[in-house]
């Protein structure tokens, strides 16, 4: 189970002490509210404050939630970054600002969610990029040497917003859905709350609660044969290595026989090679 760290009470409407659990199970629906504000899409609040209310493990108000929904904003808000409108941060509104325990709190847990922020905004250096971003345009698949490394040995990658792996783009989009709806079902089955949060470029595709509150962040990878080759976008690589709770899971043969297995991130992390690098150069100039 992760380790949780407590939030001081005063964080608490319901005097019960918030954990970054807590936080991290109402920020995966702020951030779906914030997201589809930024695509322009309607969104009811309420719906998405009853969804964090009944992933939490323990009882919180409408009322409550709303309070840390404006705490989440002023956090984002003090870096500049977009926050949800109507969630005003508590500073705007002549309340109490965040203490300084409660912000950073708060930030430790919505900080790789405010990261996919960044990077729709704009506000994140292109070298930091996922691998998607750095050189697809849609669906631009590229060629580059296959794992045997011969001259002859090409492969054909597709780097698209949902991610890099292997083949043209609408057999990756396919085996892609039925990888994430196996991996659902299984963790569903054995009473985990999943969240879908791939579109947010977090670095994982699920996020999943257990009973005891305990949260696993899943990287769903497909594969339609029976060797777990997979890629892993820059993002993807660098969750791995710094968000706790992260796992891979890999389907193989995804759309005949699913068979699901899960990797550490420090099994993933061993395992990865490079394969393609984003070279930034000068423009042409003349000799």
């Amino acid at each position: 189970m992760i380790e949780d760290t407590r939030i001081e009470k005063e964080c608490s409407m319901a005097g019960q002490p918030w954990t970054k659990s807590d936080i991290e199970i109402l920020a995966v629906e702020y951030f779906t509210v914030l997201e589809a504000e930024i695509a322009g899409v309607p969104v009811v609040k309420a719906e998405a404050l009853r969804r964090a209310q009944q992933a939490l493990p323990t009882d919180r108000t409408i009322h409550t939630l709303k309070d840390r929904c404006y705490r989440i904003s002023e956090e984002l808000w003090k870096r500049d970054l977009p926050w949800v409108e109507g969630w005003k941060p508590p500073q705007l509104v002549g309340q109490s600002p965040n203490s300084d325990n409660v912000a950073t709190t708060i930030w430790s847990a919505v900080e790789p969610m405010a990261h996919g922020v960044r990077k729709r905004a704009g506000d994140v250096d292109e070298a930091d990029s996922d691998l998607e971003e750095a050189i697809a345009r849609g669906d631009d698949p590229l060629s580059t040497p296959g794992p045997e490394g011969g001259p002859d040995a090409e492969q054909v990658i597709t780097v698209s917003p949902a991610g890099a792996g292997f083949g043209d783009p609408e057999s990756n989009r396919l085996v892609e859905a039925a990888a994430v709806e196996k991996v659902t079902d299984y963790l569903e089955a054995r009473g985990y709350v999943v969240t879908d949060v791939g579109s947010k470029k977090l670095g994982w595709d699920l996020t999943c609660v257990g009973d005891a509150g305990d949260i696993h962040r899943v990287e769903v990878k497909g594969v339609s044969g029976a060797t777990p080759t997979v890629l892993l976008t820059a993002n993807e690589y660098r969750s791995a290595q710094e968000d706790e709770g992260w796992e891979l899971a890999v389907v193989t043969t995804a759309l005949d026989s699913p068979c699901l297995t899960f990797y550490t991130a420090a099994d993933a992390t061993a395992a990865a090679a490079p394969m393609v690098y984003r070279l930034t150069l000068p423009g042409v100039q003349e000799r």
